[in-house]
């Protein structure tokens, strides 16, 4: 399909992150401002993810079913009327709910999108790298206007962030709504299934424990930033720079094929995110953070684009393995908040940036025993069929 006809996708994916870019510095900020502890910091990503991982299979299902456009703007219609309840200075118990709702809204947009954009394209890979980057680029930019927003006044982000959901809407009505048979050009000849290529497999878990790190990032960095002085803006702008590395990283992936089943490259990715991770446990200057964190986004945008591409390149049930993928995002986003907040009350606020290293060293001794393992079951095969020859 032609990009002209795929560009309402791509824009309507840009807008509606940029409202969750905005939400994501404007929250935390306004927490801290009622002197919410690092514990509800980390509760405030724990309902937004519960939600999203809770809800995102299943909305994938539906999507299969029964198409994603219904599903898509009612997730963009839960965005415009729960973001202004946040203009009223609410307490730090209905902020919880509140975000739980903008997860529900969420799971109804991203895995239904996915698949509807997997179902309509004639090259998938670059599809892909052109989805990326439209959602990377809207957090980013999201993240930047959400720290200047807040500098001016408080409400302004939460007022932008229901405009933008609007707007998203006029796109993904234009959105192309035919049910096309894809041609999936560039696509791996191997099968897809996670039982075998274990790519799925070990992106999947590469997937999780990333967004147990951006979710940490994310909603208790901010409380470091505070701690050490460092603006909104300048906060607002190590956002930016996290999810702008990752969408140039889409576009590089989606242009070229190299990448297709080097485990070595996806573990690769994973040590520069753990290095990223680690720095902020070290370190006080921005300097150091900025390095954090594009070390951050070149293993983040890796990790997600294996994860998305071994999701979605099968040619069948798009929107479960996409709800799956997207799921893993959400249940990250909740367990790395809860685990980082509880390990930042007991110890302190850099604590849990060791902790995601600690978790991306696991996951990679984790998928290397599944690649080994695989490898055997390869070379068994392999030693029967040529015994059953001779």
């Amino acid at each position: 399909m032609a990009l002209n006809k795929e560009i309402f996708f791509y824009v309507a994916s840009f807008l509606a992150d940029v409202g969750i870019g905005i939400l994501i510095i404007a929250v935390p900020l306004v927490a801290i401002k009622t002197g919410a502890s690092p514990f509800a910091l980390g509760l405030i990503g724990f309902f937004f993810s519960l939600f999203y991982f809770s809800l995102s299979y299943l909305f994938g299902r539906v999507a299969d079913k029964k198409g994603s456009f219904a599903l898509t703007i009612t997730g963009c219609v839960i965005v415009l009327f729960v973001s202004p309840i946040f203009l009223f200075s609410v307490p730090i118990v209905y902020i919880f709910v509140l975000m739980g709702l903008m997860g529900a809204g969420m799971a109804m947009f991203w895995s239904p999108i996915e698949a509807w954009i997997a179902k309509v394209s004639d090259n998938l890979p670059k599809s892909l790298g052109y989805f990326n980057i439209s959602w990377c680029a809207g957090i980013s930019v999201g993240s930047l206007m959400g720290g200047v927003l807040f500098e001016i006044n408080w409400r302004l982000p939460f007022i932008f962030t229901a405009l933008f959901s609007l707007i998203t809407i006029f796109f993904l009505y234009y959105c192309p709504r035919a049910l096309l048979t894809p041609i999936l050009q560039n696509v791996i000849e191997k099968k897809t299934d996670k039982l075998e290529n274990p790519f799925i497999l070990v992106a999947w878990i590469g997937n999780f424990i990333a967004w147990f790190g951006i979710g940490t990032i994310r909603y208790l960095f901010p409380k470091l930033a505070v701690s050490l002085g460092i603006t909104p803006f300048i906060l607002g702008v190590l956002m930016f720079l996290l999810t702008g590395i990752q969408a140039f990283i889409s576009y590089v992936l989606g242009r070229i094929s190299k990448w297709h089943d080097r485990f070595n490259f996806l573990i690769f990715a994973q040590i520069l995110m753990g290095i990223g991770f680690l720095i902020p446990y070290f370190a006080s200057s921005t300097l150091m953070f900025f390095c954090a964190f594009t070390l951050i986004g070149v293993g983040i945008g890796v990790v997600y684009f294996f994860s998305i591409y071994y999701s979605l390149a099968a040619g069948h049930s798009m929107g479960e393995r996409g709800g799956v993928h997207e799921a893993l995002v959400g249940l990250g986003g909740l367990v790395g908040p809860l685990m980082g907040g509880i390990v930042a009350q007991n110890f302190n606020i850099r604590a849990p940036f060791l902790l995601c290293t600690m978790m991306m060293l696991g996951g990679i001794v984790i998928e290397k025993i599944i690649m080994k393992n695989r490898d055997s079951d390869h070379f068994i095969m392999d030693e029967q069929k040529t015994a059953n020859i001779s």
